[in-house]
């Protein structure tokens, strides 16, 4: 299979594609003696700019959350990392606790569930005057 090599595969299509336009560019370096522009590149596959820009787009490896740094920062994760936001697991939690209490405010008479949702500030808001 074309492009198995890759970490993220694509399709053999655009793979095909995208070794022409770079042996394409490997020749107009040689040849221009400088890095070809996108226009130059476009022009010499006889296709768009806007196609060959989102082929060269595929054609970047990507890299791992735990790739160093340096100074300051242990790895990527650290950088893209939000602490505002719970934790995954934390989540996880809150979206089953969230769905329990949905289930069982919903099989409450209208009167008892309006009384809970108002005294503790379902479903998921602020507690009213009378809250905790």
């Amino acid at each position: 299979m074309i492009g198995a090599a890759r970490t993220i595969r694509l399709p053999m299509h655009p793979v095909e594609k995208l070794n022409k336009i770079k042996r394409i560019r490997s020749d107009l370096t040689g040849t221009l003696h400088h890095e070809p522009t996108l226009a130059e590149l476009a022009e010499a596959c006889q296709s768009p700019m806007a196609d060959v820009r989102a082929l060269l787009d595929w054609d970047v490896e990507p890299i791992s959350y735990q790739t160093p740094l340096g100074e300051g920062l242990a790895d990527i994760s650290e950088l893209i990392m939000d602490d505002d936001l719970p934790q995954p697991d934390e989540y996880a939690t809150q979206a089953l606790r969230r769905s329990d209490i949905t289930f069982y405010l919903d099989a409450l008479p209208t009167r008892e569930r309006t009384i809970l949702e108002a005294r503790f500030g379902f479903p998921f808001g602020d507690a009213g005057p009378t809250g905790p």
